[in-house]
């Protein structure tokens, strides 16, 4: 509930009317029509009820898993640069890309190992003689 005088856009602070399009956002404060956030995934302006995280808005029905699809409800989820995470599948991406990581580091260093075996072998091996008697 708001005081008639206190029901002001937070975007702008125009004194709302009850009859505006008003749009509320999960911390409960309200923004005019004007000052309404584009959808990060529809494009659509948002209407309703909107989830903002650090750097994008989504509108309730985009606030999805990128990999599973499954509505955020909780508001616990991951963001990569790729998208939002249910926390489940953020948990699972995070643990295969640290898996990758640690597989690649370890493909880096055999071959590191190998070409250095190659190298001492190389520069260790019997010389020729080329003196004969």
């Amino acid at each position: 509930m708001w005081h008639i005088d206190c029901l002001r856009c937070n975007g702008c602070g125009t004194l709302l009317d009850s009859d505006e399009k008003l749009l509320l956002l999960g911390d409960g404060s309200l923004l005019c029509d004007q000052c309404t956030y584009d959808c990060n995934v529809c494009w659509k302006k948002i209407e309703h009820l909107a989830i903002l995280t650090s750097d994008r808005a989504f509108c309730a029905e985009c606030f999805r898993c990128r990999n599973c699809k499954k509505y955020i409800e909780s508001f616990q989820y991951g963001m990569t640069p790729q998208g939002i995470f249910c926390v489940k599948c953020h948990e699972y991406l995070m643990a295969r890309r640290k898996d990758k990581k640690h597989l690649a580091q370890f493909v880096a260093y055999r071959t590191t190992q190998q070409t250095a075996q190659q190298t001492a072998q190389q520069t260790t091996a019997p010389q020729p003689d080329f003196n004969f008697f």
